[in-house]
């Protein structure tokens, strides 16, 4: 990450902190690409990304869990046809998530 973009994220998260209080926004962090971060990845790994999302494009998701597969991660991709990036303000979003909880 470049000293730019990094300052940009330092000013984000900083700004995110103070909005939310949530701890999870506290300090720095090493990387942006959760790529980065597949290889001390354990637990099996679901991505819900929504068809029509924008911000974070259903390719981004896609690219993870090919990466993921070739280190041997299980990672399975759930796309919710039709949906946006704000997919967990829709209900029916809930109710298709509900059984993979139980």
């Amino acid at each position: 990450m470049n000293q730019v973009s990094s300052s940009r994220v330092d000013a984000w998260r900083e700004h995110m902190l103070r909005r939310t209080q949530f701890a999870g926004f506290q300090g720095k962090i090493e990387t942006l690409s959760p790529v980065d971060l597949l290889e001390g990845v354990r637990a099996p790994v679901t991505l819900i990304v929504g068809t029509k999302d924008d911000v974070a494009p259903p390719v981004l998701s896609e690219r993870y869990r090919d990466i993921g597969a070739k280190l041997g991660k299980r990672i399975r991709l759930l796309e919710l046809d039709g949906k946006d990036h704000e997919i967990f303000l829709d209900p029916g979003v809930f109710a298709a998530l509900a059984p993979m909880l139980n």
